[in-house]
């Protein structure tokens, strides 16, 4: 009922209720975690919450803090309460080892360079500097890859 109020003020070309609560429902129920930002800049992330008419349902147990007051958050938040909500995606893993890859390559180029111009260094032979040009970009893919999956994807679902 509230989530037709809201939809009903959004304009003419404002969706039916019905789709909207179908499709913010699936995507929300089929997430892990869910943030959302209320009214009031609160900003909570749930986790398994699910959705109906009157809102968003969740446990208190299920609700890690990131901003603004979460003291007596009702479950269920009504619709008319809440801003934004997104869903979580995904990580930049992929993101992340690709700037590493790349990233690593360019330092380990620039190592056998320098090693390559150096009088004093030991001469190094083609597999050693192929070995050494593997092991960098392979280096960094992992340690961007890794800085990437602490990074998470959001994707806007409601409004």
């Amino acid at each position: 009922m509230l989530l037709g109020v809201a939809a009903a003020g959004r304009g003419a070309g404002a969706q039916q209720p019905d789709t909207i609560a179908t499709v913010v429902r699936n995507r929300i129920e089929a997430s892990r975690t869910i943030r959302i930002e209320l009214h009031d800049r609160t900003r909570p992330l749930l986790r398994g919450a699910t959705v109906d008419g009157l809102g968003l349902h969740f446990s208190p147990d299920d609700v890690v803090a990131t901003g603004g007051n979460l003291y007596g958050l009702p479950s269920p938040i009504a619709w008319g309460e809440v801003r934004r909500v997104d869903v979580r995606t995904g990580s930049y893993g992929r993101r992340g080892a690709v700037i590493g890859l790349i990233l690593g390559a360019v330092a380990g180029a620039m190592v056998l360079s320098a090693v390559g111009d150096c009088d004093d260094c030991p001469q190094t032979s083609g597999t050693e500097r192929l070995a050494w040009f593997l092991v960098f970009p392979s280096g960094g893919a992992v340690v961007g890859g890794l800085f990437g999956l602490g990074i998470p994807r959001w994707q806007r679902v409601y409004p």
